[in-house]
């Protein structure tokens, strides 16, 4: 049951990152695109951005910590930068 209700609260929380995350891209006239990244084996990278052809992921946890999702996405784009959002940072996430 705690694994449900976290998965929820997690799930709510993504959705209103990344809608703010859209809406600071709109006001601001900031030209990207906008992707997510999973592979068959289930990783994934939250949200990317494409800005001036370098790719910026952003993973949301909890806490920081590395996922297996980040390392693959490494290894399939060297030059993308990746950024783990938490609680603690994601207010320069959005602002």
């Amino acid at each position: 049951m705690i694994t449900s209700i976290h998965t929820s609260l997690l799930t709510k929380c993504l959705l209103f990152l990344d809608r703010d995350k859209w809406e600071k891209q709109h006001y601001q006239e900031i030209v990207v695109n906008n992707y997510f990244w999973r592979i068959w084996e289930q990783d994934e990278i939250d949200f990317i951005e494409e800005r001036g052809g370098i790719l910026h992921g952003y993973e949301f946890r909890w806490k920081k910590r590395k996922s297996k999702g980040q390392k693959k996405f490494n290894a399939t784009y060297p030059d993308a930068v990746i950024n783990i959002i938490t609680q603690d940072n994601y207010p320069d996430f959005i602002l």
